[in-house]
């Protein structure tokens, strides 16, 4: 079954909204309604204020206008905060290249998604791990939860991003290796791993501290282009991103490269099933996504399609969905036991971020080369929002507010 087209609300009542909704002091807009018409989910897009090194950008004329717009502050300028809104009312995007994504789901409030604008390949979120103590504010209200941290890859600063779950705003940034492509989280929340491209190598960072540790060196095997840990947090499995792409098997406590299984040309992403048992690494230019038996170590099937992005697994394991294409994107859905596609949608150009919500029902769609982000209800298997969002949106991180 193919979803070509969502019904979007039309243009006076879109511009409505964001007029009725800035009087509050809330931007945001009403998104597109079901052809059963039952309410879809919504959301308030919002565009927070830069701080600190968010200011800075390699393009020195987008430096001079954001300079410009917050010294003039006039009736057409970008108020840090909010969409840019002009006089007449009409929202437009925020400068190119700096807008950061801050996306409130109005049905479930507790749920709030980040993203960056041309800045992040990958991003995660902080496990709690199993430990109840982990899971409470040393000498507060047992009731008051630890808010969940986001964690981008900056490519361009070779860093590694670390957000507030609660507000998105940004905590530190962590020098890592050379241009950072992947990154992962243990599920005992102990430890993030980032995968560096350009240096080969793997960096652990200490949650409890957030500091970079000892980098485990690949030395000259392969390129890291992303990184997955079993949920036992003893293996590490790690990309190899060269035209010959490889699935590298390591040791986390000894940095040993177990195994190094040929997937596919170009691999890219790598997505583990919630019970850790089956890999899937995204193949770009093979075509397909292999599906790898971790315990066996050995390719078991494939998923076909072309110009794979990235892979989501549902929560329960038995849908696997990816995200393809380039000037005409994609999400397919899979049978995880068959292999066989069940489900496609069209989305916009280079689908390159794919989010579930927390509660697995809804799929979020980030679009690298159109300013549009698609909803997908997986429930009811239709695009039931397309957000105008900046052109640009890399990979969103869903984090629960406390």
């Amino acid at each position: 079954m193919t979803h070509r087209n969502a019904h979007r609300t039309d243009r006076s009542r879109l511009l409505a909204a964001a007029v009725v909704l800035s009087l509050v002091g809330s931007l945001g807009c009403q998104l597109c309604f079901r052809e059963n018409n039952s309410p879809p989910p919504q959301f308030r897009l919002a565009f927070p204020p830069f701080e600190g090194a968010d200011f800075c950008t390699a393009n020195p004329l987008e430096g001079f206008f954001l300079l410009a717009m917050i010294l003039l502050q006039g009736g057409d300028g970008y108020t840090p905060g909010s969409e840019f809104l002009t006089s007449v009312g009409q929202t437009t995007m925020p400068p190119p290249g700096l807008a950061r994504i801050d996306l409130t789901s109005l049905d479930d409030p507790q749920v709030r998604f980040f993203g960056r604008q041309y800045m992040s390949t990958d991003g995660a979120v902080e496990s709690l791990g199993d430990d109840p103590a982990r899971r409470y504010l040393a000498g507060a209200n047992p009731a008051q939860t630890v808010s969940r941290r986001g964690f981008f890859v900056n490519p361009e600063r070779n860093t590694l991003v670390v957000l507030d779950g609660a507000t998105g705003d940004e905590i530190r940034q962590i020098r890592v290796g050379s241009d950072p492509r992947g990154v992962a989280a243990s599920r005992d929340g102990t430890r993030l791993y980032v995968g560096n491209s350009g240096s080969g190598s793997i960096t652990p960072i200490d949650l409890a501290t957030l500091e970079a540790l000892p980098s485990i060196s690949l030395d000259g095997a392969g390129q890291p282009a992303d990184v997955a840990i079993s949920p036992d947090g003893e293996t590490m499995y790690v990309v190899n991103g060269a035209d010959s792409g490889s699935l590298f098997f390591i040791d986390v406590a000894s940095g040993e490269i177990l195994e190094n299984l040929r997937t596919g040309r170009q691999s890219t992403k790598v997505t583990l099933s919630p019970d850790g048992t089956t890999a899937y690494v995204a193949n770009t230019g093979g075509g397909n996504v292999a599906v790898i038996d971790v315990l066996s170590r050995t390719v078991v099937g494939t998923l076909n399609v072309s110009a794979a992005n990235e892979v989501v697994v549902s929560p329960n394991g038995e849908t696997v969905y990816v995200a393809a294409g380039a000037a005409a994107g994609r999400v397919l859905a899979f049978d995880a036991a068959s292999f066989q596609e069940i489900d496609e949608w069209n989305v916009g150009q280079a689908p390159q971020g794919a989010t579930l919500s927390p509660d697995g029902n809804l799929l979020l769609v980030s679009n690298s080369g159109s300013e549009e982000l698609h909803v997908i209800d997986l429930a009811v298997g239709e695009i039931v929002a397309v957000i105008d969002v900046p052109l640009g949106l890399g990979p969103l991180v869903a984090l629960p507010v406390s």
